[in-house]
């Protein structure tokens, strides 16, 4: 077996001929994806599933995970996160979305909590379709962010589990 073979999950799958698809699929983004980045540009990462652990002491909160990549670049450091979906198929699609990630935000004062620094560039890479979406952050969307964490860890500590926006997954009886 190779490695993709046998790193890849095919069960729950409708169909034999639906986890071929889903096989190919990850064969064609995982050719695309290293002939763009290691051959087409050259793209070093200086970090590669860089783990984190942040303390925010007034939000009483510990955060931690692992970015995806981190770049360095010309005028600084760009964090990069992957992402799999057809649907952004477009460079102003993958914009969007990068200027709408939550994510990206939360990693912006990740980032500036360790080093002191904002990084200069947060990115969203739609492997399947190619498509990378970039924005910047300022001190001012950070200090958003790390206020609307304050917000979150008060109101779990009120028991408070409000339901979010896009929540169409499960059912709730009322309390």
């Amino acid at each position: 077996k190779t490695n993709l073979e046998s790193a890849l999950v095919l069960e729950g799958y409708a169909s034999k001929a639906q986890q071929e698809r889903a096989k190919q699929q990850a064969v064609k983004t995982i050719e695309s994806f290293y002939k763009h980045n290691f051959i087409e540009i050259k793209l070093i990462p200086l970090y590669v599933e860089w783990p984190f652990s942040v303390k925010l002491q007034d939000a009483q909160m510990l955060i931690r995970g692992r970015l995806d990549v981190v770049h360095e670049i010309e005028v600084g450091i760009e964090i990069r996160d992957y992402k799999t979906s057809v649907s952004v198929n477009t460079p102003e699609k993958a914009k969007q979305r990068a200027s709408a990630s939550t994510q990206l935000t939360l990693y912006a004062l990740i980032w500036k909590e360790i080093h002191g620094e904002l990084p200069k560039k947060l990115s969203l890479e739609f492997v399947d379709t190619n498509q990378i979406g970039s924005i910047g952050k300022t001190q001012r969307g950070i200090d958003t962010m790390h206020a609307k964490l304050i917000e979150m860890s008060k109101a779990i500590k009120r028991n408070q589990f409000d339901l979010g926006k896009d929540h169409l997954y499960c059912q709730h009886p009322d309390l």
